[in-house]
C-alpha cells in the first residue's frame, strides 16, 4: 500500500518490481477457500484458516492490482464470515474493505455504535481510531481505486 501511494519520484528505481513481487506473494499465501491468516495457507499438511484482520488487510493491499480469482474468492469468504464477527477491531477493518470494494456490507451479529468509545479506546487506540473511521462515511482512507484487470482499467 505504500509503494502504491507514495509519489513515484520518492521510491527507489525498482520499486514497481517489489510491488509486483509483493502482489505475487499475497497471492501465493491466501488460504485455500479465500482469505489470509498470518502465516503460510499450509503447515505440515493442514490447511490454515483465514482471518478477518490479515484477509482485510491483503484485499486492501490488493485493491488496485490485477483482478485475480482469489481476490473474489476472498472477497465472498469475507462476506460469508463478516455476519459471525464479534470484535470490533474486525468488524471496522472488514466494513471498510468490503466499501471500498463497493460492497454493502452484511448484517453481523454487533454493530460498531454496540460498544462505547470507552470499551474502544481500552481495546486499544488503534481499535477507536479504526471503529471511528468506519462510521465517518466521509472518511478519506481507504480510497477506493478503480479495478484494473488484464486488459487495462476498468
Amino acid at each position: 500500500m505504500a509503494l502504491r501511494d507514495a509519489p513515484a519520484e520518492q521510491l527507489p528505481k525498482n520499486a514497481s518490481m517489489r510491488r509486483d513481487l509483493a502482489v505475487a506473494l499475497l497471492y501465493d499465501r491466501m488460504c485455500p477457500g479465500g482469505g489470509w491468516n498470518c502465516g503460510n495457507p499450509r503447515v505440515y499438511g493442514v490447511d490454515g484458516d483465514a482471518l478477518v484482520l490479515p484477509t482485510c488487510w491483503a484485499l486492501l493491499a490488493l485493491r488496485d492490482a490485477l483482478e485475480k480469482p482469489g481476490r473474489a474468492l476472498s472477497l465472498d469468504w469475507l462476506q460469508r464470515e463478516f455476519a459471525k464477527i464479534e470484535s470490533a477491531a474486525s468488524l471496522a477493518v472488514a466494513r471498510m474493505t468490503l466499501e471500498n470494494y463497493g460492497i454493502q456490507p452484511p448484517r453481523a451479529k454487533r454493530d460498531l455504535q454496540d460498544w462505547a468509545a470507552q470499551e474502544l479506546a481500552e481495546q486499544g487506540t488503534h481499535v477507536l481510531a479504526w471503529a471511528c473511521m468506519a462510521m465517518n462515511p466521509a472518511r478519506r482512507w481507504p480510497l477506493v481505486a478503480a479495478k484494473r484487470t488484464e486488459g487495462g482499467t476498468q
